[in-house]
């Protein structure tokens, strides 16, 4: 009945009975901040060597810390696709559980940066119907075998659908 198997996914990611639990790829959170890292670090280094300003290296500090601090972020994100809802978690300074019947799911899509294709990663994005105007929009970013996680999402609506 699930679509995703634990093999195809990556470390962190279990299978429980009827839940499939997913969380952002850490070998994608680690590249990016590498590479943000590395930049910076370039940046301040170039700075202070040839224009000495101290102004260019301390915003490349702080901008160090914020993509230090999103990386932490990103890493307590959960989210668990079971037989009958979606489940959204962010843990980082609150609990926010976002809960949606697969049945207001509207439609699943799937897409990814220059980045996450080369890490093999993408962002799953799934539209539900909203009780105001519109559409909700929930992002599950950076998760390992994505297209399969919303061929799974599609087969629990169209399961749903039937009943």
């Amino acid at each position: 009945m699930l679509a995703v198997r634990l093999s195809e996914l990556s470390k962190g990611e279990t299978v429980n009975h009827e839940n499939t639990v997913l969380r952002c790829d850490r070998r994608y959170l680690g590249t990016i901040l590498t590479i943000q890292l590395g930049v910076l670090t370039i940046v301040a280094v170039l700075d202070l060597i040839f224009l000495g300003a101290y102004a260019l290296a301390g915003v490349c500090i702080l901008l160090a810390i914020t993509a230090a601090v999103r990386w932490a972020i990103h890493r307590t994100y959960r989210f668990t696709l079971g037989d009958d809802v979606v489940r959204t978690e962010k843990l980082f300074t609150q609990h926010i559980d976002v809960r949606t019947p697969v049945e207001k799911v509207v439609s699943v899509s799937a897409y990814e940066g220059i980045v996450e294709a080369i890490v093999g990663v993408g962002t799953v994005e799934i539209s539900t119907a909203s009780s105001d105007s519109g559409h909700a929009t929930i992002r599950w970013p950076h998760v390992r075998g994505h297209r399969k996680v919303v061929a799974a999402i599609e087969q629990r609506r169209s399961y749903s659908d039937e009943e």
